[in-house]
């Protein structure tokens, strides 16, 4: 917290450092530019292009973390702001915001499988939260400064390979 002299009153006003830090430097080391880079970069794949209301909730719960109100972010929040639910909204009925949630998180996984494959930002929400992460990908190869490959896939799918039997009996 630091103090800001109001010009009008001449009293010091104290500002959260932490909000303000949120809208200059971005969350989790991650810079707010970024974010917002790799937010449309999402809101402009063609998942999110044909489901608004998907790209409403993302948008909504991305830029809420930036102001630094990630305390306030919870299922009445969304259902109001993003659902335009009525006051009398209650979760524990209406399962509305944590099935879009749910959507949302398989949309972002897809996004990653797919189009984001090389994008070094991820976004994603855990389940049983509505507040967003923000991550650097890890153990990414360069092999050249035009071409890059994942080694390891943030959200990759469970897979089996089926290898041929080979006879080594010599039969």
């Amino acid at each position: 917290i630091w103090g800001v002299l109001n010009r009008t009153t001449s009293k010091n006003i104290l500002i959260n450092i932490n909000k303000l830090d949120n809208l200059i430097c971005g969350i989790d080391g991650v810079p707010a530019d970024q974010i917002r880079t790799q937010l449309n970069k999402i809101l402009l794949s063609d998942k999110f292009k044909r489901s608004s209301k998907l790209a409403t909730f993302l948008q909504f719960v991305v830029e809420e973390s930036l102001a630094g109100r990630t305390q306030e972010i919870n299922q009445f929040l969304i259902a109001r702001k993003v659902f335009e639910s009525d006051a009398d909204f209650n979760p524990q009925i209406n399962p509305v915001v944590r099935i879009q949630a749910s959507r949302l998180r398989q949309a972002l996984d897809n996004f990653y499988i797919a189009e984001g494959k090389t994008d070094l930002l991820i976004i994603d929400i855990s389940k049983g939260s509505y507040i967003p992460r923000f991550r650097w990908r890890k153990n990414i190869q360069y092999k050249s400064q035009s071409e890059i490959e994942p080694v390891y896939e943030a959200f990759s799918l469970p897979r089996i390979a089926v290898m041929p039997f080979v006879n080594k009996s010599g039969n």
